[in-house]
């Protein structure tokens, strides 16, 4: 669990947010015990009651009894988490379970946001400069946690929301606060400084405060020793809230010439400070600047009408400090005044000056460096100047050796204009004939500046070039063992007489083909070649590598495929788990109540948290369920080469709660063989969509109808599908199939009859473990919209598909929405989406429960590694 420093209700900026949480030493909020010895032999539940099952909040009240000293492992899990161990002697017992193991998270994730009452608005915090540009925001590390500061970005947040991995979002109030007093600067320099350097930053804006505690029936001044609870500003981090006032419920409080307002205390609040009690940080102030001469004021408030158009002259926001320069026209002035928000004027001496008045400038090319040998292009020329100096007659000479010399001058009209301190200068029209590297040369000279110098090289190509040797492989087309494999790459090459070199690798098998590269420039295009004969290759995974040779050097690209064999051919495709869209699609593995067996489909990603499949995959009966004999299911995102127990890279995630559309199928199959199972956690997709696109698709609606559209499943079909071993267990990819939408079949007349399902191009037929595949298509935007479910096929083997018609739109919106995603989307129309949905404890209660749609598998019980099914009732 997190912890929230209660006493504290506001960060100041720059402050730390180790300051304000602390991740506790178990982040689940319940846990499962056993106990078992070396052997396995013998074990048994810690604590009898709920199978083991205790909060976390227990564990250091629970202890290890001395008469369980036969056993040597103590097992611990979370709740849908991993099996965990640690050995126990016999110096352990009679000691607390909560010095045996702890379970602090790795990682947490921050966010912050205000709540208006309209809903939340905020963002995760920024972390690129703890881990890099890449890095995932709002997680880090706990022991990176005081790296993390409070910015500017956050000053109107009120809340802060934390989630430590593996765990559940926690919640806070917060004020973020920036405080604000005049700097120890005396003086500006106009070509260094904005207004933000001239203020230090306090947590109280007046100088002066009145105090009282009280409750509904009244309320008392603090003794600050003063009348009526007066007490300057400084003096309120050591006036302390006594045990006086513990019966008090609530502190008020007002600045000078201020309104009162006021804070919830409590007993436990006895002992601070009112300075933590309580904050009045500004986040407006005005900002004059002028000169006093015989008492008399004379000069103007800075002008910020340019960020905000309430009409009011010298007010901004302390967060937009640096957005406003101190500019020329106040070189004259000696004092500034500054007045927060329900605070009072202070005031500065202090002095404008501007002690480099000699411009600086700077060049430097923008854009593409790489062009096209007898096409003409253009180069960009960026030429930047100190702020607040006026460059005199500014020139630029721009050169490549014996082909171009040009000198432009300011009033030509090549010249785009100024733009802030920035000058840009386009250079139209250039030709090159000949391929090569070519040095262009630009001096920047004014005369009143010290001239600026600036070279690059560019690159002239045959035809499109990256300006390096590489390779990359960009697609392979692969399926059946003894089929055509293709492979497309894309080379960058120096055309210098070298080959590409194709190599399939498989155990000891081996095989390369070479194509000579007769290129006689730099250029970069594709490379295309295909293994017609692939009858030595064994279902299962291949390994494809491209190498490239130039000038004695090689460089080369690889990447795994896989083959299948069936006795059955069949139009399917191996698809690259790590390209869009089929890293939204992983592989189901479904536990069912007395079966030791497991049943495995697709499923895929319909929001980062929701996966939809087929009804029947969750089920033991082929045409109903009421999901009680559902056990446990398990999302494998991506699996690529996998047995059906491993794990990559995280890939794994429970379901903790499953939906069905209609808890029977049968008649106007396949309308309404849908489910959806909600995970334990989100899936984070850096990169890409990160989820499937959702299209409704109707018969009756000439935009919505999908007969003769060219559209894909890829799943995981495994039924008489050989695909390879590890150690003896069957491995499974991910492969796809490409064909039209034939046409609809009528569904149920209670869910969108008139296009429930529809049937694909015969060829498109997949075997057992493909139910639940995602039926796809991508649109002009590049975004790839599913409009069905893969369901199987009806007697003459045609494949079939269950829609995404209006009533499983509305059914399956319904879902996600109640866990806070696509709140923006609004319903189709009112129609019937089925059954309303119960509650684990009402299942198996007999008949009347029959159309149970729902089912919350976050009780279920799972076996340790190690531990036989025996163990658990």
């Amino acid at each position: 669990m997190i912890h929230f420093d209660q006493h504290l209700r506001h960060l100041f900026l720059g402050q730390s947010y180790a300051d304000f949480l602390s991740p506790g030493r178990f982040s689940a909020p319940w846990y499962q015990l056993w106990l078992s010895t070396k052997d396995n032999k013998e074990k048994k539940p810690l604590i009898s009651e709920n199978n083991g099952w205790v909060e976390a909040r227990d564990l250091f009240s629970l202890r290890l009894e001395h008469d369980n000293a036969q056993y040597d492992i103590l097992w611990w899990r979370e709740v849908s988490g991993r099996w965990n161990s640690v050995n126990i002697a016999p110096g352990d017992y009679d000691s607390y379970v909560s010095d045996l193991f702890s379970h602090e998270p790795a990682w947490l994730r921050i966010w912050t946001g205000r709540n208006d009452g309209d809903g939340l608005k905020g963002s995760l915090v920024d972390v690129g400069h703890i881990y890099g540009p890449d890095a995932a925001p709002g997680w880090i590390k706990t022991e990176d946690l005081r790296k993390l500061k409070t910015d500017v970005s956050r000053l109107d947040h009120n809340e802060i929301w934390v989630k430590p991995a593996g765990g559940e979002w926690q919640s806070a109030d917060i004020d973020f606060i920036y405080p604000v007093d005049f700097s120890s600067l005396q003086q500006i320099n106009i070509m260094e400084h904005s207004y933000a350097d001239l203020l230090d930053f306090k947590p109280f804006a007046s100088e002066w405060y009145r105090i009282y505690t009280g409750d509904e029936h009244g309320a008392v001044p603090v003794q600050t020793g003063l009348a009526n609870g007066w007490i300057q500003a400084g003096e309120l981090a050591e006036l302390t809230l006594s045990a006086e006032h513990s019966s008090h419920d609530t502190l008020w409080w007002k600045p000078q010439n201020g309104k009162w307002q006021s804070v919830s205390i409590g007993p436990q609040d006895t002992g601070l400070s009112f300075a933590r009690l309580f904050t009045h940080a500004p986040g407006w102030v005005r900002i004059w600047t002028g000169n006093r001469s015989d008492d008399e004021l004379t000069g103007s408030f800075v002008d910020t009408g340019h960020l905000y158009d309430h009409g009011e002259p010298g007010w901004i926001l302390l967060s937009d400090l640096k957005l406003i320069e101190v500019d020329a026209d106040r070189l004259d002035h000696d004092l500034v005044r500054i007045k927060p928000a329900d605070g009072e004027w202070k005031e500065r001496d202090v002095a404008f000056t501007a002690d480099q008045l000699q411009p600086q400038l700077e060049a430097g090319f923008t854009g593409s460096e790489l062009f096209h040998a007898g096409q003409e292009f253009s180069l960009e020329l960026e030429v930047s100047e100190s702020t607040g100096a006026e460059i005199e007659n500014l020139a630029v000479h721009f050169r490549i050796a014996g082909l171009i010399d040009k000198v432009v001058e300011a009033g030509d009209p090549r010249w785009s204009g100024l733009d802030g301190n920035t000058r840009t200068i386009v250079f139209e029209d250039l030709l090159i004939q000949e391929p090569g590297i070519y040095n262009v040369q630009a001096q920047a000279f004014a005369d009143n500046a010290q001239e600026a110098e600036f070279s690059q090289d560019i690159t002239i190509a045959a035809q499109e070039f990256s300006g390096r040797r590489e390779v990359s492989i960009e697609h392979i087309s692969a399926g059946r063992v003894g089929s055509e494999i293709e492979v497309q790459a894309w080379a960058s090459h120096l055309g210098r007489n070298g080959q590409a070199v194709f190599t399939l690798h498989q155990g000891d098998f081996s095989h390369s083909e070479t194509i000579p590269l007769q290129w006689e420039q730099p250029i970069s295009k594709p490379l295309s070649f295909t293994f017609n004969d692939t009858s030595s290759l064994n279902p299962g995974p291949v390994n494809m590598t491209v190498s490239l040779s130039d000038s004695g050097r090689s460089f080369s690209a690889s990447q795994d495929f896989a083959l299948y064999q069936h006795e059955e051919e069949f139009n399917w495709q191996w698809a690259d788990v790590e390209q869009q869209p089929y890293d939204l699609i992983g592989h189901m593995l479904v536990r069912l109540e007395d079966s030791d067996k497991t049943s495995m489909g697709t499923g895929f990603l319909i929001s980062p948290r929701h996966v939809m499949t087929n009804a029947h995959v969750l089920s033991s009966n082929s045409w109903e369920s009421d999901l009680s004999e559902l056990k446990a299911a398990e999302f494998y995102l991506g699996r690529q080469g996998a047995t059906a127990s491993q794990e990559q890279e995280d890939n794994l995630y429970q379901a903790v709660q499953a939906h069905m559309q209609r808890y029977k199928w049968d008649d106007h199959w396949p309308d309404t063989d849908m489910a959806i199972i909600t995970l334990d956690r989100e899936v984070d997709q850096n990169d890409g969509q990160g989820h499937f696109q959702w299209f409704w698709t109707s018969a009756d609606d000439e935009e919505r109808d999908l007969r003769g559209k060219e559209v894909t499943w890829s799943g995981y079909p495994a039924r008489g599908v050989h695909q390879g071993e590890d150690d003896g267990e069957g491995l499974y990819f991910q492969w796809s199939s490409q064909g039209e939408v034939d046409s609809y079949r009528i569904g149920h007349p209670d869910y969108g009859a008139q296009s429930g399902g529809f049937k694909l191009a015969p060829d498109m037929y997949g075997s057992r473990g493909a139910s639940g595949s995602p039926v796809f298509f991508q649109e002009d935007s590049g975004d790839y919209y599913f409009a069905g479910v893969y369901a199987g096929s009806g007697s003459s083997k045609a494949p079939l598909v269950s829609a995404l018609d209006k009533a499983a739109y509305n059914w399956a919106l319904s879902i996600v929405q109640k866990d806070g995603y696509f709140l923006e989307k609004e319903l189709l129309e009112d129609m019937s989406s089925g059954p309303s949905p119960v509650q684990l404890d009402s299942l198996n209660q007999g008949e009347q429960h029959r159309e149970n749609t729902e089912v919350d598998l976050m009780g279920v019980h799972e076996e340790p590694g190690g531990l036989p099914d025996s163990c658990f009732v």
